[in-house]
């Protein structure tokens, strides 16, 4: 592969599309000192990807692009393309079959690279790729620029070895295994990610778990807040209504005071009134002196300035009178002067007008001469120019059939040479080996390809099976959280019931309390825990037990009576079994203990008690009861022959029965809500263990066929390579065959182009050899009349600059001349002004008034001035009093 052309458009210094062509292996390029030869060598490297500014010689990427010189401006694009012959295969792969390779590089003020092979925008990857393992490179050995030698010779061992693998055409696949490598590290390192937000993940959901437990015991503590702050409100509520009526009271008492102090104000604010009307009418008698005070007092200021200003006027109007006299005989004596200067110049422009009409004259006759000696001179540089234009034409296809006859002789003989080659490598090709061992890795690739749909088919029954199990285990997780949900809801009306019914009962917010932890009773239980009450009879249980029902239940009194002594505050009720029970033979009607079950006896509290459902039925019935019995209604009415007792006030105890049924059937479903989270948290478990299980298949199943999946991709890709390699010899075969017959054509064409160009260059340098003699011939010519034109230029240089001088003196003298006129003209106006001056400034200073008339006036005005000051000060005095 040999690069033969070069081409470039605004790079550095090759601002206009340039092309340099290479038309053989060994070529020079020459030139003084910064002529751009580096500028070469840099493109070539930069369009095989330099991406280092300093390689390139300069700072930024962008100073590839030519920037402006003083006679042109920058431009804002700069691009190379380098032409590669390829026609010996060297190129492997997809571009093997062109014979010829374009790669080009594209840069803009943006620092916006572009790559182009063959036409087609590609990445840089790509074009490195391409020429990876061939030598070519922007830091290969084959680009030797300066100092690339010694940076050889002196190179490290690590650098040398890049250099000799670069040769050997292996640092291609160790590009390869790199890339590969990377890849294989942000694998790792993905993973590595994925494992820390997988621990992360789980600390968090610990941490959500606890915040789960903290909300739960949040809404108990709540529940209970809002209760506690109710009853706190209703005391602040009491308190803030009886300092409301407080304050009323205050505010009234304080209101009275109030209409008392507005009567006395109202008083007050009359006499002020009074005394603001005197007030006000004597402000405006002293405004009314005072304004006739500064009236006299600005009559006085303005007679004043009046004598000033006419006294200054006065001494003004003497001082320009006498400064116009002096004036005036100043310029007399100008006018004389000028007058005699005037005169002398006349005399001297008479007798320079003659000589500069002389002087014209020759002039003219100079110029004629030296019109003729440049139209001779003129005639000789057209006949140069012909003869110069002829003779370069005549070199120049000299040099040109030269240049030819040398390459095509190179070209024949790279031709021969390529044709010799050519032959030999069309006898080394053997595809007989080749279609033995890709028939061999096809077999191969089937047999793989069989094992992995068997094993993918068993993956695929695998993931089913994990999906079906993943399911199962969503469904349970879901039912799961209903459950937890509704036992966490029961769990709360548990507790908001057993909060009230400890109320009720009397087992917190009691004072009694303290008394009852202290002699180890607040563990006994109370009698309203022992009762059942028929259904509807409820509220009557309750208004004839009230606070019986929060008794504590001991088996003997002997166990509180000791300590009743230190019983200070509240209310104690104590129920022991051990009573008499009391037989009631009578049959006047049903009894409320008739409505009560209890494993305790309640003779002691309900004896001699009926029921009746309606209160026209109990009023009948107490006609037959007893002193001591009573009965009660359904609805809570309890009377006696000689009493009756309603309680319709809002009871803690009230429902204290129905309340104690509630928490009994709360507690039968949480224990059934429990058993049901337990049967699928274990189930759970179970799915858990299940999918453990299966990924574990899974990923044993994964590993056989990813390992069968690289066997294949390695069957595969040598199997490949085997065919890209067979149908590139193909291909390399039919073209030996086909540039064997071009190289014969080529070969014919180039003998016939050599020799048509060694007869035109024969030609060529018999035509110099003529045109020699007839170059000696112009140039004495051309010493002749270069000689003739000088003089007659000498001749009349000289001549001009006497006209010249002339000329000068002439017109300085005319000029002072007519300045000397305006002078003049200018002093003679001046003169008249003057004197218009003088007679006006004498008419002003005789037709000034007198200044006695206005001292008088000033004289009077001051002592009318005195008299209303006396006024003034009185009418203050008069006012400051009010």
């Amino acid at each position: 592969m040999q690069l033969t052309e070069i081409k470039m458009a605004g790079f550095k210094s090759f601002v206009d599309p340039t092309t340099v062509k290479l038309p053989s292996k060994r070529i020079a390029v020459v030139g003084p000192n910064g002529c751009g030869k580096s500028n070469i060598i840099d493109a070539v490297t930069w369009v095989m990807g330099e991406s280092s500014p300093k390689y390139l010689r300069g700072e930024a990427l962008t100073d590839v692009i030519f920037n402006g010189s003083t006679a042109r401006k920058p431009i804002g694009q700069a691009s190379v393309e380098l032409i590669f012959d390829n026609s010996d295969g060297s190129l492997g792969g997809e571009y093997a079959k062109f014979a010829e390779i374009s790669i080009k590089r594209l840069i803009n003020r943006d620092s916006d690279s572009s790559y182009y092979l063959n036409g087609v925008r590609c990445r840089k990857r790509d074009m490195v790729d391409l020429f990876l393992g061939t030598g070519l490179g922007p830091r290969s050995y084959s680009i030797i620029g300066q100092n690339m030698i010694s940076r050889v010779i002196e190179a490290k061992p690590d650098e040398l070895r890049t250099y000799l693998e670069e040769a050997a055409g292996i640092s291609k696949y160790k590009e390869r295994r790199h890339e590969t490598e990377l890849r294989i590290q942000h694998t790792k390192e993905n993973l590595a990610r994925v494992n820390d937000i997988r621990t992360e993940l789980e600390k968090q959901l610990n941490h959500l778990k606890h915040q789960a437990n903290v909300a739960e015991k949040f809404k108990a503590l709540k529940q209970q807040e809002r209760s506690t702050r109710a009853e706190l409100y209703g005391i602040q509520w009491r308190q803030l209504d009886s300092r409301i009526v407080e304050s009323t009271l205050q505010i009234q008492r304080e209101e009275t005071s109030l209409e008392a102090r507005h009567s006395e104000l109202s008083t007050a604010d009359r006499e002020l009134e009074q005394m603001r009307h005197e007030q006000r009418v004597a402000h405006d008698a002293f405004q009314e002196v005072q304004r006739r005070y500064y009236a006299v007092g600005n009559e006085i200021t303005r007679i004043e300035q009046d004598i000033l200003h006419q006294q200054e006027r006065q001494h003004q109007w003497e001082n320009d009178l006498a400064q116009t006299e002096n004036q005036c005989q100043t310029i007399k004596n100008e006018i004389s002067e000028s007058d005699d200067e005037l005169r002398e110049f006349e005399r001297e422009t008479l007798s320079l007008e003659p000589q500069l009409a002389t002087a014209v004259k020759e002039m003219d006759i100079l110029q004629s001469n030296l019109e003729l000696a440049e139209d001779a001179q003129q005639d000789w540089q057209e006949r140069w120019d012909t003869f110069h234009q002829t003779s370069a034409t005549t070199t120049q296809t000299a040099q040109v059939e030269k240049t030819n006859i040398q390459h095509w002789e190179q070209r024949i003989a790279a031709l021969q040479n390529r044709q010799t080659q050519l032959q030999q490598d069309q006898v080394n090709f053997n595809f007989s080996e080749l279609n033995k061992e890709l028939e061999d890795f096809t077999k191969k690739a089937y047999e793989i390809a069989d094992e992995l749909a068997f094993q993918n088919k068993q993956l695929a029954e695998i993931r089913a099976e994990m999906n079906a199990q993943k399911t199962a285990q969503q469904d349970a997780n879901k039912q799961l959280d209903n459950v937890r949900n509704e036992l966490q809801k029961l769990r709360g009306q548990q507790a908001s019931l057993e909060a009230l019914q400890q109320t009720a009962l009397g087992q917190r917010d009691n004072p009694a309390t303290p008394w009852v932890t202290k002699h180890q009773l607040a563990d006994k239980t109370r009698l309203a825990q022992h009762i059942t009450v028929e259904t509807g009879w409820e509220l009557a249980a309750e208004k004839v037990l009230g606070f019986c029902l929060q008794a504590i239940c001991v088996d003997q009194l002997n166990e509180v009576v000791p300590h009743l002594e230190d019983f200070t505050s509240g209310k104690l009720c104590v129920f022991t079994p051990a009573q008499t029970p009391v037989v009631d033979k009578q049959t006047k009607g049903t009894l409320l203990q008739q409505k009560i079950k209890s494993a305790w006896p309640m003779d002691a509290l309900l004896t001699g008690i009926y029921v009746a459902d309606s209160l026209s039925e109990a009023l009948s019935l107490c006609e037959s009861l007893a002193a001591n019995e009573s009965v009660v209604t359904r609805d809570g009415i309890w009377l006696n022959r000689a009493w009756i007792k309603i309680l319709r006030e809002e009871d803690p105890a009230a429902g204290v029965f129905q309340r104690e049924q509630e928490l009994k059937q709360l507690a039968m479903r949480i224990q059934s809500q429990i058993e049901i989270q337990n049967e699928l948290e274990k189930g759970i478990a179970q799915h858990r263990e299940k999918i453990q299980k299966l990924e574990q298949e899974q990923e044993r199943l994964q590993q056989n066929y990813n390992q069968c999946q690289s066997q294949s991709a390695q069957v595969n890709a040598q199997q490949k390579m085997k065919q890209e390699r067979l149908l590139e010899l193909k291909g390399q075969s039919e073209r030996c065959i086909k540039e064997l017959e071009e190289g014969a054509n080529q070969l014919k064409q180039a003998n016939d182009k050599l020799q048509q160009s060694r007869q035109i260059w024969q030609e060529a340098m018999t035509a110099l050899e003529q045109q020699a003699d007839m170059r000696d011939q112009l140039i004495v010519e051309r010493d002749e009349v270069r000689q003739q034109l000088q003089t007659e230029r000498d001749q009349l240089n000289h001549k001009k600059q006497q006209q010249h001088e002339l000329e000068i003196r002439l017109q300085t003298t005319k000029s002072q001349k007519s300045a000397l006129q305006q002078t003049l003209t200018r002093l003679q106006a001046q003169m008249t002004a003057l004197n218009e001056r003088k007679i006006t400034l004498q008419s002003e200073l005789s037709s000034m008034p007198p200044l006695e008339t206005l001292k008088k006036s000033l004289s009077r005005t001051l002592d009318k001035h005195v008299a209303i000051e006396a006024e003034l000060n009185t009418a203050r005095v008069a006012m400051e009093s009010l």
